[in-house]
Protein backbone atom coordinates (compact mmCIF):
# COMPACT_ATOMS: atom_id res chain seq x y z
CA UNK A 1 0.00 0.00 0.00
CA UNK A 2 1.30 3.43 -0.94
CA UNK A 3 2.53 5.47 2.01
CA UNK A 4 1.75 9.18 2.05
CA UNK A 5 3.64 11.33 4.54
CA UNK A 6 3.42 15.04 5.22
CA UNK A 7 6.67 16.49 6.47
CA UNK A 8 7.13 19.94 8.00
CA UNK A 9 10.72 21.02 7.54
CA UNK A 10 12.49 23.58 9.66
CA UNK A 11 13.49 26.68 7.71
CA UNK A 12 16.93 26.60 6.21
CA UNK A 13 17.68 29.88 7.93
CA UNK A 14 16.94 30.83 11.52
CA UNK A 15 13.43 32.15 12.13
CA UNK A 16 13.35 35.78 13.12
CA UNK A 17 13.24 36.64 16.79
CA UNK A 18 13.75 40.35 16.25
CA UNK A 19 12.82 42.60 13.38
CA UNK A 20 15.47 42.76 10.68
CA UNK A 21 16.82 46.08 9.50
CA UNK A 22 16.24 45.75 5.76
CA UNK A 23 13.27 43.72 4.63
CA UNK A 24 12.51 41.85 1.45
CA UNK A 25 9.41 43.41 -0.10
CA UNK A 26 6.62 42.05 -2.19
CA UNK A 27 6.16 45.67 -3.29
CA UNK A 28 9.34 46.06 -5.31
CA UNK A 29 8.07 48.81 -7.59
CA UNK A 30 6.94 51.06 -4.75
CA UNK A 31 9.61 50.68 -2.11
CA UNK A 32 12.12 53.35 -2.76
CA UNK A 33 12.67 57.03 -2.04
CA UNK A 34 14.45 59.39 -4.47
CA UNK A 35 18.16 59.58 -3.71
CA UNK A 36 17.99 63.00 -2.01
CA UNK A 37 15.26 61.75 0.34
CA UNK A 38 17.19 58.54 1.01
CA UNK A 39 20.12 60.56 2.27
CA UNK A 40 17.82 62.57 4.52
CA UNK A 41 16.30 59.38 5.92
CA UNK A 42 19.53 57.51 6.71
CA UNK A 43 19.94 56.97 10.43
CA UNK A 44 16.26 57.48 11.16
CA UNK A 45 13.59 54.86 11.74
CA UNK A 46 9.93 55.10 10.84
CA UNK A 47 7.58 53.91 13.57
CA UNK A 48 4.24 52.37 12.59
CA UNK A 49 1.21 54.10 14.08
CA UNK A 50 -1.27 51.25 13.69
CA UNK A 51 -1.37 47.47 13.82
CA UNK A 52 -0.95 45.72 10.46
CA UNK A 53 -3.89 45.24 8.08
CA UNK A 54 -4.32 41.84 6.41
CA UNK A 55 -3.56 42.29 2.68
CA UNK A 56 -3.91 38.69 1.55
CA UNK A 57 -1.99 36.06 -0.43
CA UNK A 58 0.07 36.64 -3.58
CA UNK A 59 2.91 35.28 -5.71
CA UNK A 60 6.50 36.53 -5.67
CA UNK A 61 7.09 36.34 -9.42
CA UNK A 62 6.48 38.29 -12.60
CA UNK A 63 3.15 37.90 -14.33
CA UNK A 64 4.87 36.21 -17.27
CA UNK A 65 6.41 33.56 -15.01
CA UNK A 66 3.12 33.04 -13.19
CA UNK A 67 1.29 32.52 -16.48
CA UNK A 68 3.96 30.01 -17.52
CA UNK A 69 2.95 27.77 -14.56
CA UNK A 70 6.52 26.50 -14.01
CA UNK A 71 7.12 28.36 -10.75
CA UNK A 72 3.76 27.31 -9.29
CA UNK A 73 2.72 24.01 -10.92
CA UNK A 74 0.46 22.82 -8.09
CA UNK A 75 -1.25 26.15 -7.37
CA UNK A 76 -1.83 26.49 -11.12
CA UNK A 77 -3.51 23.08 -11.28
CA UNK A 78 -5.73 23.86 -8.30
CA UNK A 79 -6.75 27.15 -9.95
CA UNK A 80 -7.65 25.27 -13.14
CA UNK A 81 -9.67 22.77 -11.14
CA UNK A 82 -11.64 25.73 -9.74
CA UNK A 83 -12.20 27.11 -13.25
CA UNK A 84 -9.63 29.91 -13.04
CA UNK A 85 -6.18 30.82 -14.26
CA UNK A 86 -3.40 31.23 -11.71
CA UNK A 87 -2.92 34.89 -12.71
CA UNK A 88 -6.58 35.64 -11.91
CA UNK A 89 -6.84 37.85 -8.79
CA UNK A 90 -9.35 35.39 -7.30
CA UNK A 91 -7.31 32.21 -7.96
CA UNK A 92 -5.85 32.18 -4.43
CA UNK A 93 -9.10 33.04 -2.63
CA UNK A 94 -9.30 29.50 -1.21
CA UNK A 95 -5.93 30.05 0.54
CA UNK A 96 -6.63 33.66 1.47
CA UNK A 97 -9.98 33.01 3.15
CA UNK A 98 -8.69 30.01 5.09
CA UNK A 99 -5.67 31.91 6.41
CA UNK A 100 -7.77 34.95 7.28
CA UNK A 101 -10.15 32.83 9.36
CA UNK A 102 -7.21 31.15 11.09
CA UNK A 103 -5.62 34.53 11.86
CA UNK A 104 -8.86 35.76 13.40
CA UNK A 105 -8.93 32.70 15.66
CA UNK A 106 -5.29 33.03 16.65
CA UNK A 107 -4.30 36.69 16.35
CA UNK A 108 -1.02 37.18 18.20
CA UNK A 109 -0.10 40.69 17.01
CA UNK A 110 -3.40 42.57 16.71
CA UNK A 111 -3.99 42.20 12.95
CA UNK A 112 -6.87 44.28 11.56
CA UNK A 113 -9.25 43.09 8.86
CA UNK A 114 -10.73 45.93 6.83
CA UNK A 115 -12.56 46.43 3.55
CA UNK A 116 -12.28 49.26 1.09
CA UNK A 117 -8.58 50.09 1.00
CA UNK A 118 -5.55 50.94 3.07
CA UNK A 119 -5.79 54.61 4.08
CA UNK A 120 -3.04 56.97 5.24
CA UNK A 121 -3.69 56.35 8.90
CA UNK A 122 -3.53 52.59 8.29
CA UNK A 123 0.16 52.43 7.64
CA UNK A 124 1.12 48.76 7.97
CA UNK A 125 0.13 45.55 6.24
CA UNK A 126 0.74 41.82 6.62
CA UNK A 127 0.67 39.32 3.77
CA UNK A 128 1.77 35.87 2.69
CA UNK A 129 3.54 35.42 -0.64
CA UNK A 130 4.56 32.21 -2.39
CA UNK A 131 8.14 32.23 -3.66
CA UNK A 132 8.19 28.97 -5.64
CA UNK A 133 7.12 25.33 -5.74
CA UNK A 134 9.36 22.43 -6.74
CA UNK A 135 7.72 19.21 -7.87
CA UNK A 136 9.97 16.25 -8.55
CA UNK A 137 8.00 13.23 -9.71
CA UNK A 138 9.29 11.01 -12.48
CA UNK A 139 8.24 7.46 -13.39
CA UNK A 140 10.97 4.84 -13.62
CA UNK A 141 10.12 1.75 -15.63
CA UNK A 142 11.84 -1.33 -14.22
CA UNK A 143 13.20 -4.20 -16.31
CA UNK A 144 10.01 -6.21 -15.79
CA UNK A 145 7.84 -3.36 -17.04
CA UNK A 146 6.51 -2.21 -13.66
CA UNK A 147 6.80 1.41 -12.57
CA UNK A 148 8.55 2.58 -9.42
CA UNK A 149 7.29 5.83 -8.00
CA UNK A 150 9.00 8.47 -5.91
CA UNK A 151 7.67 11.99 -5.69
CA UNK A 152 8.21 15.06 -3.57
CA UNK A 153 6.74 18.51 -3.50
CA UNK A 154 8.58 21.43 -1.89
CA UNK A 155 6.85 24.78 -1.43
CA UNK A 156 8.45 27.98 -0.15
CA UNK A 157 6.33 30.83 1.19
CA UNK A 158 7.24 34.09 2.90
CA UNK A 159 5.47 36.05 5.60
CA UNK A 160 5.80 39.82 5.22
CA UNK A 161 4.98 42.83 7.39
CA UNK A 162 5.36 46.20 5.66
CA UNK A 163 4.79 49.88 6.35
CA UNK A 164 3.40 52.58 4.08
CA UNK A 165 5.52 55.50 5.20
CA UNK A 166 4.50 59.16 5.33
CA UNK A 167 5.78 59.83 1.80
CA UNK A 168 3.80 56.97 0.30
CA UNK A 169 6.56 54.33 0.01
CA UNK A 170 6.44 50.74 1.23
CA UNK A 171 9.17 49.62 3.61
CA UNK A 172 9.61 46.18 5.13
CA UNK A 173 9.52 45.61 8.86
CA UNK A 174 9.79 41.83 8.97
CA UNK A 175 9.91 38.84 6.66
CA UNK A 176 10.71 35.15 6.89
CA UNK A 177 10.71 32.32 4.32
CA UNK A 178 9.56 28.88 5.40
CA UNK A 179 9.48 25.54 3.61
CA UNK A 180 7.20 22.52 3.57
CA UNK A 181 7.81 19.21 1.88
CA UNK A 182 5.20 16.67 0.83
CA UNK A 183 6.57 13.25 -0.05
CA UNK A 184 5.32 10.00 -1.52
CA UNK A 185 7.93 7.27 -1.30
CA UNK A 186 8.31 3.62 -2.06
CA UNK A 187 6.33 0.90 -3.74
CA UNK A 188 4.97 0.68 -7.24
CA UNK A 189 2.70 3.34 -8.71
CA UNK A 190 0.73 3.53 -11.89
CA UNK A 191 2.57 5.65 -14.45
CA UNK A 192 -0.37 8.05 -14.58
CA UNK A 193 -0.05 8.66 -10.82
CA UNK A 194 3.58 9.67 -11.06
CA UNK A 195 3.03 11.77 -14.17
CA UNK A 196 0.09 13.39 -12.40
CA UNK A 197 2.40 14.46 -9.61
CA UNK A 198 4.83 15.73 -12.20
CA UNK A 199 2.15 18.07 -13.50
CA UNK A 200 1.14 19.12 -10.01
CA UNK A 201 -2.17 17.26 -10.23
CA UNK A 202 -2.25 15.70 -6.75
CA UNK A 203 -5.06 18.08 -5.79
CA UNK A 204 -6.42 16.46 -2.63
CA UNK A 205 -2.95 16.26 -1.13
CA UNK A 206 -2.05 19.77 -2.32
CA UNK A 207 -5.10 21.42 -0.77
CA UNK A 208 -4.47 19.69 2.56
CA UNK A 209 -0.85 20.76 2.30
CA UNK A 210 -1.78 24.42 1.86
CA UNK A 211 -4.78 24.94 4.13
CA UNK A 212 -4.96 21.84 6.35
CA UNK A 213 -4.71 21.95 10.11
CA UNK A 214 -1.26 20.56 10.77
CA UNK A 215 1.18 20.93 9.24
CA UNK A 216 0.36 23.21 6.31
CA UNK A 217 1.30 26.56 4.83
CA UNK A 218 -1.63 28.03 6.75
CA UNK A 219 -0.73 26.54 10.11
CA UNK A 220 2.94 27.50 9.80
CA UNK A 221 2.16 31.06 8.70
CA UNK A 222 -0.31 31.63 11.54
CA UNK A 223 2.09 30.12 14.07
CA UNK A 224 5.01 32.21 12.81
CA UNK A 225 3.14 35.53 13.14
CA UNK A 226 4.34 35.60 16.73
CA UNK A 227 7.78 36.26 15.22
CA UNK A 228 6.42 39.68 14.31
CA UNK A 229 6.13 40.74 17.94
CA UNK A 230 8.57 43.61 17.38
CA UNK A 231 6.95 45.08 14.27
CA UNK A 232 6.75 48.49 15.99
CA UNK A 233 10.54 48.79 15.92
CA UNK A 234 10.55 50.34 12.44
CA UNK A 235 13.10 49.99 9.66
CA UNK A 236 16.42 51.23 8.31
CA UNK A 237 17.55 51.91 4.75
CA UNK A 238 19.84 49.07 3.60
CA UNK A 239 18.88 46.76 0.74
CA UNK A 240 20.11 43.45 -0.74
CA UNK A 241 19.31 42.05 -4.17
CA UNK A 242 20.24 39.22 -6.52
CA UNK A 243 21.43 40.67 -9.83
CA UNK A 244 20.04 39.38 -13.15
CA UNK A 245 21.09 35.74 -13.48
CA UNK A 246 23.60 34.94 -16.22
CA UNK A 247 23.73 31.70 -18.23
CA UNK A 248 26.95 30.96 -20.11
CA UNK A 249 26.79 30.38 -23.88
CA UNK A 250 27.37 26.64 -23.43
CA UNK A 251 24.62 26.38 -20.80
CA UNK A 252 22.11 28.12 -23.06
CA UNK A 253 23.07 25.75 -25.88
CA UNK A 254 22.55 22.64 -23.72
CA UNK A 255 19.18 23.91 -22.47
CA UNK A 256 18.06 24.36 -26.09
CA UNK A 257 19.32 20.90 -27.06
CA UNK A 258 17.36 19.35 -24.18
CA UNK A 259 14.29 21.45 -25.05
CA UNK A 260 14.05 22.94 -21.55
CA UNK A 261 15.19 26.53 -22.20
CA UNK A 262 11.68 27.74 -21.38
CA UNK A 263 11.60 25.72 -18.14
CA UNK A 264 14.98 26.28 -16.47
CA UNK A 265 14.98 30.06 -16.86
CA UNK A 266 16.99 32.91 -15.31
CA UNK A 267 13.86 34.04 -13.44
CA UNK A 268 13.35 30.62 -11.85
CA UNK A 269 17.02 30.55 -10.80
CA UNK A 270 16.81 34.14 -9.53
CA UNK A 271 13.70 33.61 -7.42
CA UNK A 272 15.03 30.41 -5.83
CA UNK A 273 18.36 32.16 -5.16
CA UNK A 274 16.66 35.17 -3.52
CA UNK A 275 14.61 32.96 -1.21
CA UNK A 276 17.59 30.79 -0.26
CA UNK A 277 19.71 33.90 0.38
CA UNK A 278 17.08 35.35 2.71
CA UNK A 279 16.68 32.06 4.54
CA UNK A 280 20.37 31.19 4.87
CA UNK A 281 21.59 34.56 6.19
CA UNK A 282 18.41 35.59 8.03
CA UNK A 283 18.19 38.84 6.06
CA UNK A 284 15.61 40.42 3.77
CA UNK A 285 16.23 40.31 0.03
CA UNK A 286 14.47 42.42 -2.57
CA UNK A 287 12.33 40.31 -4.91
CA UNK A 288 14.06 39.24 -8.09
CA UNK A 289 11.37 40.72 -10.34
CA UNK A 290 8.43 43.10 -10.24
CA UNK A 291 5.92 40.83 -8.61
CA UNK A 292 2.43 39.50 -9.18
CA UNK A 293 1.73 40.08 -5.48
CA UNK A 294 1.74 43.87 -5.87
CA UNK A 295 -0.85 43.63 -8.65
CA UNK A 296 -3.05 41.48 -6.43
CA UNK A 297 -2.73 43.82 -3.44
CA UNK A 298 -2.87 47.21 -5.16
CA UNK A 299 -6.66 47.39 -4.83
CA UNK A 300 -6.13 47.40 -1.07
CA UNK A 301 -4.18 50.66 -1.21
CA UNK A 302 -6.38 53.74 -1.61
CA UNK A 303 -3.74 55.90 -3.35
CA UNK A 304 -1.80 53.15 -5.15
CA UNK A 305 -1.69 55.24 -8.35
CA UNK A 306 0.30 57.92 -6.55
CA UNK A 307 3.03 55.61 -5.30
CA UNK A 308 6.48 55.65 -6.97
CA UNK A 309 6.97 53.07 -9.70
CA UNK A 310 10.76 52.86 -9.99
CA UNK A 311 12.98 50.14 -8.45
CA UNK A 312 16.09 51.23 -6.51
CA UNK A 313 19.21 52.33 -8.35
CA UNK A 314 22.35 50.24 -7.79
CA UNK A 315 23.89 52.97 -5.66
CA UNK A 316 21.01 52.50 -3.18
CA UNK A 317 21.59 48.72 -2.86
CA UNK A 318 24.23 47.94 -0.24
CA UNK A 319 24.87 44.32 -1.25
CA UNK A 320 24.41 42.69 -4.65
CA UNK A 321 24.78 38.99 -5.45
CA UNK A 322 25.86 38.06 -8.96
CA UNK A 323 25.20 34.46 -10.04
CA UNK A 324 26.25 32.76 -13.27
CA UNK A 325 25.31 29.22 -14.23
CA UNK A 326 28.56 28.50 -16.05
CA UNK A 327 28.31 24.75 -16.61
CA UNK A 328 25.57 22.21 -17.23
CA UNK A 329 26.30 18.54 -17.95
CA UNK A 330 24.20 15.50 -18.76
CA UNK A 331 26.02 12.17 -19.00
CA UNK A 332 24.22 8.93 -19.96
CA UNK A 333 25.86 5.50 -19.58
CA UNK A 334 24.19 2.26 -20.74
CA UNK A 335 24.42 -0.67 -18.34
CA UNK A 336 23.81 -3.55 -20.75
CA UNK A 337 23.93 -6.29 -18.10
CA UNK A 338 21.16 -4.78 -15.98
CA UNK A 339 19.32 -3.15 -18.86
CA UNK A 340 19.20 0.47 -17.69
CA UNK A 341 20.79 3.78 -18.61
CA UNK A 342 22.45 5.69 -15.78
CA UNK A 343 22.11 9.47 -16.11
CA UNK A 344 24.07 12.07 -14.20
CA UNK A 345 22.95 15.68 -14.41
CA UNK A 346 25.31 18.29 -13.02
CA UNK A 347 25.23 22.04 -12.59
CA UNK A 348 27.92 24.54 -11.54
CA UNK A 349 27.49 28.14 -10.48
CA UNK A 350 29.84 31.07 -9.90
CA UNK A 351 28.71 33.50 -7.17
CA UNK A 352 30.03 37.00 -6.38
CA UNK A 353 29.05 39.11 -3.37
CA UNK A 354 29.48 42.79 -4.30
CA UNK A 355 29.35 45.77 -1.94
CA UNK A 356 27.84 49.20 -2.59
CA UNK A 357 31.15 50.43 -4.05
CA UNK A 358 31.31 47.60 -6.58
CA UNK A 359 34.02 45.66 -4.72
CA UNK A 360 33.83 41.87 -4.41
CA UNK A 361 33.54 40.80 -0.78
CA UNK A 362 33.62 37.11 -1.67
CA UNK A 363 33.60 34.87 -4.76
CA UNK A 364 33.29 31.12 -5.15
CA UNK A 365 32.17 28.32 -7.43
CA UNK A 366 30.00 25.38 -6.39
CA UNK A 367 28.38 22.40 -8.05
CA UNK A 368 25.89 19.61 -7.54
CA UNK A 369 25.05 16.35 -9.31
CA UNK A 370 21.78 14.41 -9.42
CA UNK A 371 21.90 10.69 -10.34
CA UNK A 372 19.10 8.91 -12.15
CA UNK A 373 18.46 5.71 -14.10
CA UNK A 374 15.94 4.85 -16.79
CA UNK A 375 14.91 1.42 -18.10
CA UNK A 376 12.66 2.71 -20.86
CA UNK A 377 13.14 5.31 -23.59
CA UNK A 378 9.75 6.79 -22.73
CA UNK A 379 11.12 7.81 -19.32
CA UNK A 380 13.81 10.04 -20.91
CA UNK A 381 11.73 13.20 -21.32
CA UNK A 382 12.48 16.96 -21.24
CA UNK A 383 10.27 17.17 -18.14
CA UNK A 384 12.52 14.65 -16.39
CA UNK A 385 15.66 16.57 -17.35
CA UNK A 386 14.13 19.82 -16.10
CA UNK A 387 13.10 18.38 -12.74
CA UNK A 388 16.53 16.90 -12.03
CA UNK A 389 18.41 20.03 -13.10
CA UNK A 390 16.03 22.18 -11.07
CA UNK A 391 16.59 19.97 -8.03
CA UNK A 392 20.37 20.07 -8.56
CA UNK A 393 20.30 23.87 -8.64
CA UNK A 394 18.19 24.14 -5.48
CA UNK A 395 20.68 21.86 -3.73
CA UNK A 396 23.78 23.72 -4.85
CA UNK A 397 22.51 27.20 -3.98
CA UNK A 398 21.11 25.97 -0.66
CA UNK A 399 24.32 24.12 0.17
CA UNK A 400 26.57 27.03 -0.76
CA UNK A 401 24.64 29.82 0.97
CA UNK A 402 23.75 27.70 4.00
CA UNK A 403 27.34 26.52 4.32
CA UNK A 404 28.74 30.05 4.16
CA UNK A 405 26.17 31.38 6.64
CA UNK A 406 26.91 28.65 9.20
CA UNK A 407 30.62 28.29 8.34
CA UNK A 408 29.77 24.62 7.84
CA UNK A 409 32.74 22.75 6.40
CA UNK A 410 30.74 19.59 5.62
CA UNK A 411 27.88 21.41 3.93
CA UNK A 412 30.26 23.41 1.75
CA UNK A 413 32.21 20.28 0.85
CA UNK A 414 28.96 18.67 -0.36
CA UNK A 415 28.83 21.28 -3.14
CA UNK A 416 32.56 21.19 -3.88
CA UNK A 417 33.73 24.17 -1.80
CA UNK A 418 36.74 23.98 0.51
CA UNK A 419 36.07 26.22 3.51
CA UNK A 420 39.77 26.80 4.21
CA UNK A 421 40.24 28.23 0.73
CA UNK A 422 37.49 30.76 1.43
CA UNK A 423 37.99 31.43 5.16
CA UNK A 424 38.96 35.11 4.86
CA UNK A 425 36.22 35.81 2.31
CA UNK A 426 33.66 34.07 4.50
CA UNK A 427 34.68 36.17 7.50
CA UNK A 428 34.28 39.38 5.48
CA UNK A 429 30.92 38.23 4.14
CA UNK A 430 29.51 37.34 7.57
CA UNK A 431 30.64 40.68 8.98
CA UNK A 432 28.84 42.43 6.12
CA UNK A 433 25.70 40.35 6.62
CA UNK A 434 25.52 41.39 10.29
CA UNK A 435 24.87 44.97 9.17
CA UNK A 436 21.57 43.94 7.56
CA UNK A 437 19.99 42.51 10.70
Amino acid sequence: MLAVTLVSSEPKGVFLVKIMTARRSIFKSSLFLPAFLIQDAIGKKAKPNTAPVWLGVGLNASRTAVEGKHLFPVLSKVAEKNGRRIDDNTSLTWVNQSIQLALKDNDQIGIRFITGGLQRDETTGIALVYDFELVNAVPTTLHDGTTFGHAYYLSCATGVISILDGRGYWRILATYPFFLKQAIDGGQMERAQVQGWSGGAAMAVAERFHVGKDPSIKSLFVDRTRRFANWKDGYSEKFVRVLPIRFSVSVRSILRDLNIENLLTPELVGIISSSELSSAFDIAVLPYVDTDALRRFQFQVADYGNLPQEPPADDQVSLRIGIEVDMLRREATLNQRQGFTAIRRGIRIAVDFIDINGRKIASCKAGSVESDRVFSIEDATPSRDFQFFESAFEKVISGLLGGLARVDKTKLASVGVNLEDHRLQTDRLLKEMESFR
